[in-house]
Order: structure tokens, then C-alpha cells, then sequence
């Protein structure tokens, strides 16, 4: 694979991540999701400060975007001869980054923590249960949100490579799992990074 198809497919996952979902259904109940709460369109700040049927329904199509993401790079490396695995990868890759700055509302976002999950589960569905689980057990370790947030970022790539290795995957992807893992962890981080110095 070639940079340029990393790229081709790092774009069609951000493209797919930047659908603002959180901020077009708070428009339609009236709300700016971006001078409420955390001011992020993400699920959490609309159930919080918009509505929880609404923070419902922007999780949901957040995880939604998220595995839409890899269903297109899916049909791109079908089409285009490409190392699957490979692509998939870049394609969640984009996902956290077309989130954080969406072009639909200015360069605005929201962390990505969803879409990123949505995107996992969509390669393989041990990988969106591993994260889930390593995010839930480093918050209740810890008893610390921020904290657990940040410790399981940072444990992220080695978790994705793990799982990986465990379903099989070629050796030689694995340097596309961690790199793509870490530029999602390090988007991820950087959209919370504000609630980092808290603790």
C-alpha cells in the first residue's frame, strides 16, 4: 500500500467522522451545542445539556459513523486490489480526526471517543469489546474519569495490537494497527486534553 492510498483512506474515514450529528440535532432542538457544557458535539454534552433522547440518538449515530467508515474503506480496497486489514485501519484512523474538526461546522468537533469505537468494532468486534472493557476497568481502577481516559490512551495501541495478534492477524500489519491506533489515542487525547490539567 502506498502513502497516497493511506491518505485516500485516511480522508474517506475522517470525511465519514465529520458529520456533525451532535450539532445538527441540537440545532433542531434549538440549542448551540458549541455554547452549552464541554461545548463539543459529542453524545455526552447533548445528553447533558441539550436532551437525553437526543444524547441517545447522537451516540448511536456516532458509533454509526464510525463503522460506516470501514464499510466504505472496505469496498476502496476491494475495488482498488488493497490489503484489507491495512485499509480498514487507515480508514478508523480518520475517523477521530474528521470528528475533532468537522468542516460542516467550522473546524469544531468533539473528542471522538464514539466514532472511534464504532470503527473498531466495525474491523473486528473482540477489538471494540477489548477497548470497552479497558476503558471501563482503567476509570473504576483508577475511580478517576480523566485519569482512566488518559491511561487507557495511552495503553491503547498496545491493547489493539494484542487483540490483533490474537485473531490472527499478519505480522506484518501490525505496524499499521500501532501507528493508526496511535494517531487515533493522540487525536482522541488532544480533544481532552483540557480536563487533563484537573488532575
Amino acid at each position: 500500500m502506498t502513502a497516497f492510498d493511506a491518505l485516500a483512506l485516511a480522508a474517506a474515514g475522517a470525511t465519514a467522522g465529520s458529520l456533525p450529528f451532535g450539532a445538527w440535532l441540537a440545532r433542531l432542538a434549538g440549542v448551540s451545542v458549541f455554547e452549552v457544557g464541554s461545548r463539543s458535539m459529542g453524545a455526552m454534552n447533548v445528553f447533558r445539556n441539550v436532551s437525553k433522547p437526543l444524547g441517545v440518538a447522537v451516540l448511536l449515530l456516532d458509533v454509526g459513523k464510525g463503522a460506516l467508515a470501514v464499510i466504505i474503506a472496505a469496498a476502496m480496497a476491494a475495488a482498488a486490489g488493497l490489503p484489507e486489514t491495512e485499509a480498514l485501519w487507515w480508514a478508523a484512523a480518520g475517523v477521530p480526526l474528521g470528528h475533532g474538526w468537522s468542516p460542516f461546522v467550522r473546524m469544531q468537533g468533539g473528542k471522538g471517543l464514539a466514532p472511534a469505537w464504532g470503527a473498531l468494532t466495525a474491523i473486528a468486534w473482540p477489538l471494540g469489546a477489548a477497548g470497552l472493557a479497558a476503558l471501563i476497568a482503567w476509570m473504576l481502577l483508577l475511580r478517576n474519569p480523566t485519569a482512566g481516559l488518559w491511561s487507557f490512551l495511552l495503553t491503547f495501541p498496545a491493547l489493539t495490537a494484542g487483540v490483533m495478534l490474537q485473531l490472527g492477524a499478519p505480522a506484518q500489519t501490525l505496524w499499521t494497527t500501532l501507528a493508526a491506533s496511535m494517531l487515533m489515542a493522540g487525536t482522541v487525547g488532544w480533544k481532552s486534553r483540557r480536563g487533563l490539567g484537573r488532575y
